[in-house]
C-alpha cells in the first residue's frame, strides 16, 4: 500500500472522516479477524479434503462475482493459470 501511494498516480480521493475509520475498523475486525478465527475453529470439524474444496471455492466465487457482477474481463492466460492452480490443489489432495 505504501508503494502504491508513492509510485502510482492518484486515482481517487480518500476522505478521512469518522465514517471512513468506523468502516475500516469494522471491516478489519469482523470481516477479517473474526472470519479467520471462525474458519480456523471450524476446520477441526471437517476433513482436509473438504477444507481444500472450500478453499478452492473462495477464488472461484471471487472470479465469478468479478466477471458477472463487476464486469471484469479474464484473459486466456489468467484462466489457464487459475485452472492450473485449482488442478494442482486437487491433485495434491488426491
Amino acid at each position: 500500500m505504501i508503494f502504491s501511494f508513492v509510485f502510482e498516480p492518484k486515482t481517487f480521493d480518500i476522505e478521512f472522516s469518522q465514517t471512513f475509520f468506523i468502516a475500516l475498523i469494522v471491516t478489519a475486525v469482523f470481516a477479517t479477524a473474526y472470519a479467520f478465527l471462525v474458519q480456523t475453529y471450524m476446520q477441526k470439524f471437517v476433513t482436509a479434503s473438504k477444507t481444500v474444496i472450500i478453499f478452492i471455492l473462495e477464488p472461484l466465487s471471487a472470479a465469478f462475482y468479478g466477471v458477472f457482477v463487476g464486469g471484469e474481463v479474464l484473459l486466456f492466460w489468467q484462466l489457464v493459470g487459475a485452472g492450473l492452480i485449482i488442478f494442482a490443489t486437487i491433485i495434491s489432495q488426491i
